[in-house]
């Protein structure tokens, strides 16, 4: 066996170096206990994230047309961040809500105009 602080041949039942000190067999103890606890140590399985009820309702409650979409959809974009998991619904509900809020906004806008009697004087 060698030293592998200095590179001196040492004997096997020696438990330091007689050339340097550097300690020997503490250093091949370390080295097996590591390697025997990193064989035995089972593998993490991947946290899996559950899904966001609120994020789901506000895209489907927002590609009705409905002003729930929104609201769901901010609740499910609040959890979502808490939770730290996926926001993709919660931000399409979102979108989509808020293009139904513009198409209805310029519908009355255009209705009113439309069915105003004083609008022509």
């Amino acid at each position: 066996m060698f030293c592998k602080n200095c590179g001196q041949q040492v004997e096997d039942n020696v438990e330091s170096c007689p050339n340097c000190g550097a300690k020997v067999k503490e250093d091949t103890f370390a080295q097996n206990t590591q390697t025997y606890t990193n064989q035995n140590q089972p593998m993490q399985q991947p946290v899996q994230k559950g899904t966001n009820g609120f994020a789901i309702a506000g895209f489907i409650f927002a590609l009705l047309g409905g002003l729930l979409g929104l609201i769901f959809s901010i609740i499910g974009l609040v959890q979502a961040k808490k939770e730290n998991s996926p926001k993709g619904l919660a931000i399409a509900g979102l979108v989509i809500s808020c293009i139904w809020i513009v198409i209805y906004i310029f519908y009355f806008a255009l209705f009113s105009a439309l069915l105003d009697p004083l609008s022509n004087y």
